[in-house]
């Protein structure tokens, strides 16, 4: 997990290196990519990057971005039948 902190003075940068996803999503992320040939190709990446952003009450701003595991499509049919 990357934290940057940015204030009106300045910013700084906190970083966490884990060697384990942060947590795992409810539902899978499904992508659809169209390559340049006009094949689709579905996938379901095991790792996600999710980015957010907040702001402090002194009005700064912080982003953070942390990197979660995706729930299998194989493991979905499973559960759900």
């Amino acid at each position: 997990m990357t934290v940057i902190h940015a204030t009106a003075l300045g910013w700084f940068e906190t970083s966490t290196i884990t060697t384990r996803p942060a947590s795992t999503l409810s539902k899978p992320l499904v992508l659809t990519i169209t390559d340049s040939n006009g094949s689709r190709l579905i996938t379901t990446p095991p790792l996600v990057t999710l980015w957010s952003t907040s702001t402090e009450s002194d009005g700064s701003l912080v982003t953070s971005t942390s990197v979660v595991a995706n729930v299998q499509q194989d493991r979905v049919a499973s559960e759900s039948g």
